[in-house]
């Protein structure tokens, strides 16, 4: 059934007469009565008894009214929440990464948004066991950040900007006087990495692979202070991103090495849906994200 009908029985009933209920729905009397005779065709029975010129409601027509006051209601609250989460007065913003540890941009974009959505919830997804990607497709996220395109045409990807991969050691190590390192310098080190799975990173993609080396070691922690302690102690090297190190160097103990004579660079990507990007405050942290991470 309709809304509509819903809408014209309430009516009907509060107004106390077709015309009046016609006036308060913008429609011809006509029109009106050309409605009623249409619902009450479907149902196959009266909604209301035509008495002395009054409109008295069947127990069909006081079965609908009475759903009137339920439906109706609920259907204006949900139309004035997406309202208002179109005009950033609401809503929940979802963000997914790559990079787990890469956050430490994130609260100065957060303070910048709320200045203009200060009702805006924002949540972060830090399940590294679910690609951000998957969890874009599924709904759990509103956007992610990625440093992988797909070929999938529901997602959308945004260049972000492009960061270089570099090698941190001990400045004592003897690879520290090096200018570029090789893919075989790591093969009787222990690597120190962030991610679990060494073969899912674009450095063993793109730097060991093609030469077919494994480092002797290697050991996943995931908090990058402790893998700079760890390099600190001697215990191992590792490849990081130049920006996101900078705020957590000392280069009195570690020094950053780029790999190869070129160096290698790793571009990231703002992910949403196709046809996300509606809500005002969703557009804006792209824009801030954009912005900002660009300048870092």
């Amino acid at each position: 059934m309709e809304l509509k009908y819903f809408k014209l029985i309430a009516t009907i009933v509060a107004e106390g007469s077709l015309a009046k209920a016609a006036d308060k729905l913008f429609l011809s009397p006509s029109a009106l009565s050309h409605q009623l005779k249409e619902l009450e065709n479907q149902l196959s029975t009266k909604v209301f008894h035509r008495i002395n010129k009054n409109l008295v409601l069947t127990e069909v027509g006081k079965l609908l009214l009475a759903s009137s006051t339920i439906i109706l209601p609920e259907v204006d609250r949900v139309t004035n929440e997406i309202d208002k989460q179109i005009k950033g007065e609401s809503g929940i913003i979802r963000l997914g990464t790559e990079c787990n540890t890469c956050y430490h941009w994130l609260p100065q974009i957060l303070k910048l948004h709320q200045q203009e959505f200060p009702n805006i919830e924002f949540r972060l997804e830090t399940n590294g066991r679910i690609a951000p990607l998957e969890l874009l497709l599924n709904g759990k996220i509103d956007l992610a950040i990625v440093y992988r395109k797909s070929k999938d045409k529901n997602i959308v990807f945004r260049e972000l900007f492009t960061d270089d991969v570099v090698a941190l050691i001990p400045v004592e190590h003897t690879l520290s006087k090096r200018k570029y390192l090789t893919a075989l310098d790591f093969k009787k080190e222990t690597y120190i990495t962030h991610s679990k799975e060494l073969q899912e990173s674009i450095f063993f993609e793109q730097f060991l692979r093609p030469e077919q080396v494994i480092p002797r070691k290697v050991m996943f922690i995931q908090l990058t202070e402790a893998v700079l302690e760890m390099i600190n102690e001697g215990l191992g090297i590792t490849v990081m991103a130049k920006w996101l190190i900078k705020p957590y160097l000392d280069p009195n103990k570690i020094k950053m090495i780029k790999l190869g004579k070129l160096g290698l660079k790793r571009k990231w990507y703002i992910a949403t849906l196709k046809n996300e990007l509606q809500s005002k405050p969703l557009m804006r942290f792209v824009d801030l994200l954009k912005e900002n991470i660009s300048a870092q």
